[in-house]
């Protein structure tokens, strides 16, 4: 993502520390982000319980 806004995590002609340091940059700026997808993951986990709970117990293997 932070490449899609322009940051050059990649680009060899950069060096390293000045990579680094835009990406934390970038990150510290983007936290919601992280919150974001997170809260999404959270949301998906609970939606797979909530199918599993409705399709009723599973078979125990013998």
């Amino acid at each position: 993502m932070a490449e899609a806004d322009g940051i050059p995590c990649r680009d060899r002609n950069l060096p390293w520390t000045k990579r680094w340091r835009l990406l934390t940059d970038w990150i510290r700026a983007h936290m919601n982000v992280f919150d974001d997808a997170t809260d999404e993951a959270s949301a998906e986990r609970q939606q797979r319980r909530l199918r599993a709970r409705r399709a009723g117990p599973s078979p125990n293997p013998a």
